[in-house]
Formats: structure tokens, sequence, C-alpha cells
């Protein structure tokens, strides 16, 4: 257990330094951030947008605005604070029309191949149980949609995901709890 710990306080001193170094004027150090979360923002941009080159544009403009404001950046979780700059970009670019909902048949829509050791009719269970979790995703509204997708496919906690919205943690558990049944609730029916 406390080599975990270790591990964990490592990898918080380095990304420690990697802010410090990009708030210096450091593009290099930001590579390390860009590395580290770039993934992460990609996926939470996709369940924003539901389409691939709008989410790689999306995550794009968000590190670009992050690289930028850096220097706002006051401690806390950098994480919350890049999905933040995210979601709120993506709201705005939502507001502005420039984002518009892509349907489940999107062409730019990720292909799920399964992997050859796997059998082929568990992937095909498997990727019709995915079509059934984002069928279901899409009746609920945009406020629940954003907390499920923050908190279970970002993996962002409950303060976290209220840092990233700039809601309460409250809001979020209820958001959440409210999402949750409603989808336990549109899967039992399909």
């Amino acid at each position: 257990m406390a080599h975990v710990d270790l591990a964990m306080d490592a990898a918080l001193l380095e990304e420690a330094q990697a802010i410090r170094r990009c708030q210096a004027g450091d593009k290099e150090a930001f590579r390390f951030i860009v590395e580290r979360y770039g993934n992460l923002m990609y996926g939470t941009a996709y369940q924003i947008t539901r389409n691939h080159a709008r989410a790689q544009e999306l995550t794009q403009d968000a590190l670009v605005l992050a690289w930028r404001g850096i220097n706002s950046f006051q401690g806390g979780s950098l994480k919350a604070w890049l999905v933040k700059i995210l979601t709120n970009r993506g709201i705005s670019l939502s507001r502005r029309r420039e984002i518009e909902a892509a349907t489940l048949d999107d062409p730019d829509s990720p292909v799920t191949v399964a992997d050859e050791s796997q059998d082929p009719a568990a992937a095909a269970v498997m990727a019709l149980e995915r079509e059934r979790i984002r069928g279901a995703m899409e009746t609920l509204p945009e406020e629940q949609r954003q907390v499920v997708t923050l908190r279970f496919f970002s993996e962002l906690s409950v303060s976290e995901t209220a840092v990233a919205l700039g809601i309460r943690e409250g809001t979020v558990k209820s958001r959440l709890s409210r999402a949750l049944d409603r989808l336990w609730e549109a899967l039992a029916e399909g």
C-alpha cells in the first residue's frame, strides 16, 4: 500500500513541476500534460459532441486555451481544470450552433473492432449493449448527460465534476441520481 502512495505522490510531484514549468513558458512541459490528459479530454469531447472530427477539434481548442491560461491555474485538480475548460468551450460552441448533435449512425463515430481472440458472438453482444447504453444516454437531458459523462466516462470524482461544471457537489449528486434512475428505466424498457 505504501508503494502505491509513493507512486501517487511522485506522479503529483511530476505534475506540479510540469505546471510550474508551463507557467514559466516551457512549451515542452506542456507536452507532459497533453500526454497525461489528452486521451481523457478527447473521450470527454466525444461524449459531448458525439462526432470524431468535432471531438478532435474541441480537444485541440481546449488544450490551446489551457496553454494560454495556465498562469490562471491556482492549484487543485489539474484534470478537473482541464475538463472545465473543455466543457465550457463545448458549451460555447454549442450555443453558437457549431456543434450539432450526431446521430447514432454518424459515419465519424469510432467503430469498435473486436479483438481477434474474442468470441465474435460475444463481441456482437457487447457492441449491441454499447449501442443500447448510447441510445439510453441520448434520452437524458443535457445537464444529466454532462454529469454522467464526466463522472463515469471521464472518471472525475464528484468534486472534480462539480468544479468542471461550475456547480455544487450536491447538484452533481442529485443530477447523477436522476440520470441513473432514467438510464435504468430506459435500459429496462429496451
